[in-house]
């Protein structure tokens, strides 16, 4: 029997895998340091919930995966995690080894859950760059089937890049970044986080009118799931917090298409999937940004929805474990 987990910013979930079926499946909120918990602390959390999911078959399972919000160096060392740790660990924290110890399987691997996630596109596409639209924003590329990390796992961190943002609106954002270094991040500005952040900032600043007249304006939480919902209705506050979110990841994917030959810019994660005006909005800042020499066909065909499940770590996992076998 194999075990999967995905360790995301938000939720812990675990599939367990009998020849490539699945029999049991399983969710808990992920400790985090929003809890208040040192990263010690966390890391034992994360260690007694591997040790529950363990338990729950005792005997049978002789593989674990671990894909984890955060990067990974190649040996299974945790570099940190900005939705978990919140900042860098002073030190890297060896999970995989640790995972072997408290189990004692040998069979243990553990990546990025993004670059996880890529192996679930990585038979459709010889290049190709996923991204991923959720608590945060990350992303991963593919060169002629290879992942293109380095050893100790740090490329693929999008969400870390300072935010381009669109006049006049960047003199009324200013968000920090829970990484710890710097303001107006692309992750802090274009996630879903971000879009209740921004919200909050511009409903009494630069859209104070539009906001005004919104079915938004009686909220309390306005939270991301209603920013959303009100978007598809067409609501134009709604609307404009979306399109000044999705500029700064706009203008980074125009930056990698005139960089770097891609088949495809795979887009995924929950605001993807549950924000239908979110892909539109961001295809739009896009073809007005541009990309030389890319005609608005080219565009729309290069930059595409991946899967709209929550699955892609958990697939990808299991077909990275299959491929090295």
């Amino acid at each position: 029997m194999r075990i999967v987990f995905d360790i995301g910013g938000t939720s812990l979930r675990y599939v367990k895998y009998v020849d490539g079926a699945v029999v049991a499946q399983a969710k808990e909120p992920t400790p985090s340091y929003k809890q208040g918990h040192t990263s010690e602390e966390v890391n034992q959390q994360l260690l007694d919930a591997i040790a529950r999911a363990i338990g729950a078959s005792p005997g049978s399972i002789d593989e674990i995966g671990i894909c984890y919000a955060g990067p990974v160096s190649a040996s299974g060392h945790i570099v940190g995690s900005p939705t978990i740790h919140g900042t860098k660990l002073a030190q890297p924290y060896d999970l995989q080894s640790a995972v072997q110890t408290l189990t004692g399987i040998s069979r243990v691997r553990v990546v990025n859950d993004l670059s996880a996630a890529a192996y679930r596109y990585i038979d459709d596409y010889d290049s190709f760059e996923l991204v991923t639209v959720s608590t945060s924003v990350g992303n991963k590329i593919v060169i002629d089937k290879q992942l293109q990390l380095g050893s100790q796992g740090l490329e693929g961190e999008l969400g870390h890049v300072p935010a381009f943002l669109p006049s006049p609106f960047s003199e009324d954002i200013s968000l920090a970044c829970s990484c710890g270094f710097g303001n107006n991040h692309i992750g802090a500005v274009s996630s879903g986080s971000g879009i209740a952040d921004v919200a909050a900032l511009l409903k009494s600043k630069a859209l104070k009118e539009s906001f005004a007249c919104s079915p938004l304006a009686g909220s309390k939480s306005l939270s991301a799931e209603e920013i959303a919902a009100a978007s598809a209705k067409g609501d134009a506050f709604a609307c404009s917090v979306i399109d000044v979110c999705t500029y700064p990841l706009a203008y980074a994917i125009c930056l990698t298409l005139s960089s770097l030959y891609l088949e495809k810019i795979v887009l995924m994660g929950g605001v993807i999937a549950n924000c239908p005006y979110y892909y539109d909005s961001l295809m739009q800042n896009i073809l007005d940004i541009g990309v030389y020499n890319y005609s608005q066909e080219h565009l729309t065909q290069k930059v595409i929805k991946g899967a709209l499940d929550d699955d892609s770590g958990l697939i990808g996992m299991n077909c990275y474990l299959d491929s090295i076998s």
